[in-house]
């Protein structure tokens, strides 16, 4: 069997890659200010930024507020709880190739948009002028 050389990108192993993962579950955050939020994660992003829906934040001392929503910073977050049924390295792959799906998918986009400027599929060179490139007769 030949071994490929393959390896994943540095952004895809990521702390954030990770947590962007676990977007739809109900996780539990500690911070820094010993508060403790519960929510839906409802999105993520490379600075570990949280957004979670139908949330709850604990402080330390006083009453859970209720919240439909709230952004938790990342550079406060100390510990990142989620359920114990998830396999991560099931999440993370499927993340990744959604991921990889999508950088598809832009490529082929931009591939798209060079080969109709440059004329190369047989139409028109996309310009500012709208009588450029069409055909006159004399």
């Amino acid at each position: 069997m030949k071994k490929t050389n393959w390896r994943v990108p540095a952004a895809d192993r990521s702390l954030s890659t990770f947590v962007e993962a676990l977007i739809g579950l109900k996780i539990v955050v500690e911070l820094n200010n010993d508060a403790i939020a519960r929510g839906v994660l409802e999105s993520s992003d490379g600075g570990m930024n949280l957004t979670l829906t139908e949330a709850s934040l604990q402080p330390l001392q006083g009453e859970a507020q209720s919240m439909t929503f709230l952004f938790v910073k990342g550079a406060s977050i100390r510990y990142i709880h989620f359920p114990s049924a998830v396999k991560p390295e099931t999440r993370v792959e499927v993340r990744r190739k959604q991921i990889l799906g999508a950088r598809r998918q832009h490529l082929s986009s931009l591939d798209q948009q060079q080969r109709l400027q440059k004329g190369v599929d047989g139409t028109l060179k996309s310009t500012s002028d709208p009588e450029a490139g069409m055909a006159t007769s004399e």
